[in-house]
């Protein structure tokens, strides 16, 4: 049984790119990453829950 269905990776890369280029646009101090931290919460929250 593989670990992940087939296609979950599609639309990975843009998620990824996209997730990169904020994090990147936003710098925050060490012990100080509140931004990056929300940002992080929200992307491994699944889909369709609050």
């Amino acid at each position: 049984m593989p670990l992940m269905p087939d296609g979950w990776e599609e639309g990975l890369l843009p998620r990824l790119t996209e997730l990169y280029k904020d994090l990147h646009a936003h710098p925050e101090l060490s012990f100080q990453e509140r931004r990056t931290a929300a940002r992080r919460r929200s992307c491994s929250r699944p889909r369709g829950t609050t």
